[in-house]
């Protein structure tokens, strides 16, 4: 079963038939268009729209990036953060939350997302 999410590249993959306790499910990230899933070894990073230095990070990784089509949506994502940013003001913030190592995380006991 996949559950679409916010980024229109993903859907979130439930792994059926493998719970684990506390009633959690697994799950992991896929491709939504090849529907291939993120290997549990690579790293990912997200940014959120209310993440102060957001847009910045997406001008710079724009520069970097050659694909025609890539850089379309790498547009179309800046503007939708550029519109949240306007929108919600208020809440935007240097992140406070301390970060865990992908290697640190115990995916056997979460709820992978």
């Amino acid at each position: 079963m996949q559950i679409r999410t916010q980024d229109p590249k993903y859907d979130i993959e439930v792994l059926l038939n493998d719970r684990v306790k506390d009633g959690a499910i697994n799950a992991r990230l896929v491709n939504a268009i090849t529907g291939k899933p993120i290997p549990d070894n690579e790293p990912i990073f997200t940014i959120r729209g209310k993440d102060i230095h957001a847009i910045d990070v997406l001008y710079e990784y724009r520069k970097l990036c050659k694909n025609k089509e890539h850089l379309e949506a790498i547009n179309i994502t800046i503007k939708e953060f550029e519109k949240f940013a306007l929108k919600n003001s208020q809440i935007l913030k240097e992140p406070d939350t301390e970060s865990i190592s992908y290697y640190e995380f115990n995916f056997t006991e979460k709820v992978m997302v």
